[in-house]
């Protein structure tokens, strides 16, 4: 492929192709309880009630924003909802409000709850460090150009920290699900260590002490688990710098911006098929099926 806007990274437009986004919309849809309808009603808007509240449902409109976001926005959240360890928080947004009005926000997950004055938003980290990798690896694409390169650079870190910190959030979730079922996590070594400020590794393996203790001696043999050290490490270039000099080239970021796809949503979609649990969570996909990267020929 040649370059003809200066651009070196190319992104492709969709995260899957339309065969496996209908797939994907079908498995939601049968997973919390929508039946799927045929023929013409299949491009058709869908009304289900929802707690007193008419939402609706296109099921051809659903396959199209899988292929370009990843997810089905509607069907996921409904499918999300019902899940016991990452259920999202309800997301809420609110901008310019008229002079003298105000709007307290407040959103509730389990025994958490925040609240703001608007202007502001409320959403789940996960979901939000999801949309930051997504977004950072197309603005790194956009600007990888030689007069924007300061810019690219810029936005491929701050890529490489989302994707670190995504595994994080995803092993604090779980923490908060443990601390509303046991009364004193730190009465038990795997528990307290998983609650802890210890490094992520550590973290990983008590997870794996806790949810998945059967595959404790292979999840670090998988080209999954391989792929997030390739990202660590280069992350941690440069938050623990050890040189005094670093460098970039577009050839290796267009790696690095491939390797979320298995290192970090496959890797979690990886974890939750090892408990038996869906794997099909909607900041999960999104990243695991980010649309490709390639380097430009010039």
């Amino acid at each position: 492929m040649e370059s003809t806007d200066g651009r070196l990274l190319h992104i492709e437009k969709f995260h899957i192709g339309k065969d496996k986004a209908e797939k994907y919309v079908k498995h939601l849809a049968k997973k919390v309880g929508i039946p799927i309808p045929k023929g013409k009603n299949y491009s058709k808007d869908l009304y289900i009630d929802l707690n007193g509240k008419k939402v609706r449902i296109n099921f051809k409109e659903s396959i199209r924003e899988t292929q370009e976001n990843g997810s089905p926005y509607t069907l996921q959240s409904l499918s999300d909802a019902q899940d016991r360890f990452l259920a999202p928080a309800l997301n809420m947004a609110i901008g310019e409000l008229p002079k003298g009005l105000k709007i307290q926000m407040t959103s509730s997950l389990g025994g958490n709850s925040q609240s703001l004055v608007a202007p502001g938003m409320i959403e789940s980290p996960e979901v939000s460090l999801a949309n930051d990798i997504l977004y950072f690896r197309k603005m790194t694409c956009e600007a990888s150009t030689m007069e924007t390169i300061e810019a690219c650079s810029r936005y491929f870190r701050c890529y490489l920290h989302s994707c670190i910190s995504l595994i994080d959030c995803f092993l604090s979730r779980y923490t908060n699900f443990i601390k509303e079922t046991i009364e004193d996590v730190k009465k038990y070594t795997n528990t307290a260590t998983l609650s802890s400020t210890s490094g992520i590794e550590i973290r990983i393996h008590a997870w794996f002490q806790t949810f998945a203790y059967h595959e404790i001696e292979n999840y670090k043999k998988t080209t999954e688990w391989l792929y997030l050290q390739k990202l660590r490490k280069k992350r941690n270039y440069f938050v623990h710098p050890p040189e005094p000099i670093t460098s970039y080239s577009i050839k290796e970021m267009a790696q690095y911006l491939n390797y979320c796809n298995l290192g970090i949503g496959g890797l979690l979609c990886k974890f939750r098929s090892y408990t038996k649990e869906d794997k099909n969570i909607g900041f999960m996909h999104k990243v695991k099926t980010a649309p490709k990267v390639t380097m430009i020929k010039k």
